[in-house]
């Protein structure tokens, strides 16, 4: 938490601000951004007279130096006013969102490699509800997204896989295990296909299954190339 006067000098400050810039009291009060945070001072001043000059609050991201290091502090700021209503100066109520921005760049990274992955990438609720399939399963099924979510998997089944897969993949799943082995589907178009799947439950923190994630293999050329070879040995 902080104040500062219309020229940017601090006049108010809380036990966390001085500590993340390892200064007291006397040595930060009256100082200004360019003493403080001089690497990112033209930022902050810049956002300061944001809300002067719109006379209103507003939050920022602002990515400071401090004795942790680098950081990222949501700011929230506005003018402050004496009791004229005549603007003074601003103030700010900061918190560091550092690791929630590091989660959201990590969870971004990941999605973009699940996204331009080349297997299919299907995710299912315990309903077997499909919530997510990425573009390889668009490509690989010939349906729409659309016509995908929330629908059940069985939608793709050509009526052509054991029914002993079946029933060793649900063995597995529901026993909170994953579950390896061949699938023959059908897309949109009518033609089959076969896929090597691999299934595995996602947990919650609390062990809860809450997912299926399914990542699949489409194997119908190789199983058409080793058909071929046994015909010829």
């Amino acid at each position: 938490i902080f104040a500062k006067n219309l020229e940017g000098r601090y006049i108010l400050t809380n036990q966390e601000w001085l500590r993340i810039v390892d200064k007291s009291a006397e040595q930060a009060l009256v100082h200004t951004d360019a003493e403080v945070f001089p690497q990112q001072a033209e930022m902050i001043c810049a956002n300061d007279r944001r809300v002067i000059a719109e006379n209103r609050t507003d939050s920022f991201e602002e990515r400071v130096s401090t004795v942790d290091g680098e950081r990222v502090y949501l700011s929230i700021k506005g003018p402050l006013h004496d009791s004229n209503d005549k603007i003074i100066g601003t103030f700010g109520i900061s918190s560091d969102i550092t690791e929630h921005k590091r989660a959201e760049e990590h969870l971004a990274k990941l999605s973009l490699a699940i996204e331009q992955s080349s297997d299919s990438i299907l995710i299912t609720n315990i309903r077997s509800e499909i919530e997510y399939v990425n573009e390889a399963f668009l490509q690989a099924t010939g349906y729409a997204r659309e016509e995908l979510l929330g629908q059940n998997p069985r939608l793709l089944n050509s009526g052509k896989t054991p029914r002993e897969n079946f029933v060793a993949m649900w063995e597995a799943l529901v026993g909170g295990q994953a579950w390896r082995g061949e699938l023959h589907n059908r897309r949109k178009d009518g033609s089959d296909y076969v896929e090597w799947a691999i299934i595995t439950p996602l947990r919650q923190p609390d062990g809860r299954i809450s997912h299926y994630v399914a990542v699949k293999e489409n194997i119908t050329e190789k199983k058409r190339l080793g058909e071929e070879l046994d015909k010829h040995r």
